[in-house]
């Protein structure tokens, strides 16, 4: 991590593996992701909490697309599920 002069630490406006999302911009998430009619997960393993858990927000009849080169723990609860290279899928979309 990078100094400054004073000693303090600069951080990027990211979060970190093992890092808390910030309050407010999850429960922003949860909302927006209980109101989806769609929801697509493109590019993730589904394996790191709290955002994995996202897609189990949406409502019961909102459809779920994975694109994700390997399998993920919500595949079988997806409409359409794709294991190919996400930057392959997205090259062929028109």
């Amino acid at each position: 991590m990078p100094y400054c002069s004073c000693g303090g630490v600069f951080k990027p406006d990211i979060t970190f593996f093992g890092e808390m999302l910030p309050e407010y911009d999850w429960q922003q998430a949860v909302k927006v992701m209980s109101n989806a009619d769609l929801v697509l997960v493109l590019g993730t393993s589904l394996q790191v909490y709290p955002a994995a858990g996202l897609p189990g927000y949406r409502p019961w009849n909102a459809r779920l697309v994975i694109i994700n080169r390997d399998p993920t723990p919500m595949d079988a609860e997806a409409q359409l599920v794709i294991h190919e290279d996400l930057c392959e899928v997205m090259s062929q979309l028109k």
